[in-house]
């Protein structure tokens, strides 16, 4: 009698082609005759040929056999059940195992490690690939999208090997999906034109087909193809038309998509290029597509559609400015998001709530549930932090029904996972210390290179000098006095003669302070600024701390070669009337400032002169902070700091 209920279940589905009804009815006829194991294997080979050889649903079978698996035991029949070896390859032939528990994530992945296990000990390649499927789709729905693609991939190459086009196609599809889960978009549609193109070379245009067209058209949308979005979806929605599940999920993704391109900025071009006239006719596109999307989620009682229904037209009256009608529609979708644990829908619906009250001005309702949004938010943060740890408690589990299988091999995988971890740390802790010497090393290269540019610097400016005053300026001695004895009433030619010993004096002095050393930064920088005042028309000022010892001899006279650039500038180009040097001490560091009430320049405007470029490049020897401030007709402001 139970067996007869089963087959009635059957009975559901009416198929238009002879074709299929004889497939069905021969399949009916053999579950009928066999026995436990290979009753269940051809009610899955029933569920699976009205899946994806036919347009029609499949819903029912698919229960009366998930049914009858756990009336066997529950899934665990399988490997304490005593059947025969070709049973049990039938079996795994078929990849029954993952298929029973798709909506069970925890059990999905259990189950497709054993089927993998017990694939190998078939030593078939096809049910070794089917089983690596499995097993990635089980990765994936766990959120470990890596490791699926590492199974795909090694699925899809043996069936490259048998050349089992079908499956290859399916291969395509699956890898597509976990390059999507991973959200590399661009890897993904390649994978789904991959599956497209093999599907029309063999003129099969079949549910696997039609399947990735559905999952395309998702990917299109992360690259704003609309047009394909609504190509896909009209294709899609005229084959799934007989199931209620996907034809449900079909519409409420085109509603999503009007609801998407209502909100894009170049709405207007977009929408010239799909035929619409009015901005307007989009929002009632989706609200038709949610609408209808919502009655075959009911009738199929497909309660996660349910809740992206009811969240979309919330989204839609919320376009349309309808914001109670929105909060309507968003406060049907939270219970169902909840029921199913789905937090990110739960948090949008909460956001769309929130952004509803704030536009009704209703801001005690806008708070309650931007709290409820923050609460989710975190939640969700929580979710992701517990995926890892359900994670090594599947991983534990697992390997805990499988002891007596790894025992072997526990020990020589313990002693490399620690031997691994150990050079992982090992490699880490050098990698950091390398990079701590190679900083270190670059400061001190970059220290002793300032220092020793510092040093050429002024040995030959020490060496100009000297050859200016010890040579130039011992033979202008000399002319003068020649000059002077020559005639003395050369009055003028002795004036110019004392202007030039004068010029190359202040010259050499300029290129090598020779009391530098002996007087130090504060005075020298003291004695330049009255030595400016004394034969320029600018008015200078200064205010400077005592810094005596707080810097390097290189490091001052560096800053000193900087400021004195900076005073020249002035004279030069600036034309100033007033100019003040100020030197702050602090904890932090030391501050350098000339201020001047030139005419300034637009520091927007490229500079060709190399003095900004000299004074930039002795800040960065010396590790300095460097800045400049002006604008045109508001003077000039150059900032120096350097730390102790």
């Amino acid at each position: 009698m139970k067996y007869c209920i089963i087959i009635l279940l059957f009975g559901f589905s009416l198929f238009s082609f002879s074709q299929e009804q004889n497939i069905i009815k021969k399949l009916k006829s053999a579950i009928k005759k066999a026995n436990k194991a290979e009753r269940l294997a051809l009610m899955d080979s029933l569920s699976n040929y009205i899946s994806y050889e036919t347009k029609f649903d499949n819903d029912s079978i698919i229960r009366a056999t998930i049914e009858y698996a756990k009336e066997l035991d529950s899934l665990k029949h399988y490997y304490t059940l005593n059947i025969s070896e070709d049973e049990r390859s039938s079996l795994i032939k078929k990849n029954i195992l993952t298929h029973l528990v798709r909506n069970n994530s925890d059990s999905l992945l259990f189950i497709a490690k054993q089927n993998l296990i017990l694939a190998k000990s078939l030593n078939n390649i096809e049910a070794i690939a089917n089983a690596e499927i499995g097993l990635g789709t089980a990765y994936n729905v766990k959120s470990n999208s890596g490791g699926a693609l590492r199974l795909y991939f090694e699925a899809l190459k043996k069936f490259e090997k048998v050349n089992n086009k079908d499956k290859i196609a399916l291969s395509f599809m699956a890898i597509a999906n976990a390059y999507r889960k991973m959200e590399d978009f661009k890897n993904s549609i390649e994978f789904y034109s991959k599956g497209l193109r093999l599907k029309e070379s063999i003129n099969k245009k079949d549910r696997i087909y039609y399947s990735i067209l559905i999952n395309q058209s998702n990917v299109a949308l992360s690259f704003k193809n609309y047009q394909l979005c609504f190509k896909n979806s009209k294709i899609t929605k005229e084959f799934f038309k007989n199931d209620k599940y996907l034809s449900s999920m079909i519409e409420t993704n085109t509603g999503f998509y009007y609801n998407e391109l209502f909100k894009e900025p170049d709405v207007e071009k977009r929408i010239k290029k799909l035929g619409v006239k009015e901005k307007k006719q989009l929002l009632d596109s989706s609200l038709h597509y949610y609408s209808s999307g919502l009655k075959k989620a009911n009738k199929a009682n497909d309660v996660r559609r349910k809740s992206y229904a009811y969240f979309g037209l919330g989204e839609n009256a919320f376009l349309n400015n309808n914001y109670k009608k929105a909060i309507d529609f968003y406060n049907k979708s939270i219970p169902i998001s909840k029921s199913i644990n789905n937090l990110d829908l739960l948090k949008r619906s909460y956001n769309g709530i929130y952004l509803s009250f704030l536009a009704l001005e209703d801001h005690p309702n806008a708070l309650i549930n931007y709290q409820k949004l923050i609460a989710t938010k975190s939640e969700i943060e929580s979710e992701e932090n517990k995926k890892i740890l359900i994670e090594q408690k599947l991983v534990y589990e697992h390997e805990k029904e499988l002891e007596q299988i790894r025992e072997k091999n526990k020990k020589r995988r313990e002693l490399l996972i620690y031997s691994s971890l150990g050079i992982l740390i090992f490699l880490i802790i050098i990698f950091f210390y390398q990079r701590k010497r190679r900083a270190i090393t670059r400061l001190l290269v970059k220290d002793e290179f300032a220092s020793k540019i510092i040093n050429t610097q002024e040995e030959e400016r020490s060496r100009i000098a000297k050859e200016l005053h010890d040579s130039i300026g011992q033979s202008l001695l000399i002319l003068k006095r020649a000059v002077s004895q020559k005639n003395e009433n050369n009055i003028s030619e002795l004036k110019i003669i004392n202007n030039v010993i004068n010029e190359v004096r202040t010259i050499s002095h300029d290129l090598h302070p020779f009391q530098f050393k002996k007087l130090g930064l504060v005075k020298s920088l003291e004695d330049m600024m009255d030595a400016f005042q004394k034969n320029s028309d600018v008015f200078y000022s200064y205010e400077i701390d005592d810094i005596t010892g707080v810097l390097s001899s290189e490091k001052e006279l560096f800053i000193f070669r900087m400021l004195q650039e900076c005073f020249v500038n002035v004279e030069k180009h600036a034309s100033a009337t007033a100019c003040k040097l100020t030197v702050k001490n602090s904890k932090k560091g030391i501050k350098f400032q000339i201020k001047d009430n030139g005419k300034g320049f637009d520091l927007s405007q490229k500079q060709n002169g190399i003095g900004l470029k000299n004074l930039k490049e002795r800040a960065f020897y010396i590790n300095a902070y460097f800045n400049i401030k002006s604008a045109k007709n508001k003077g000039t402001i150059i900032t120096i700091k350097i730390r102790k």
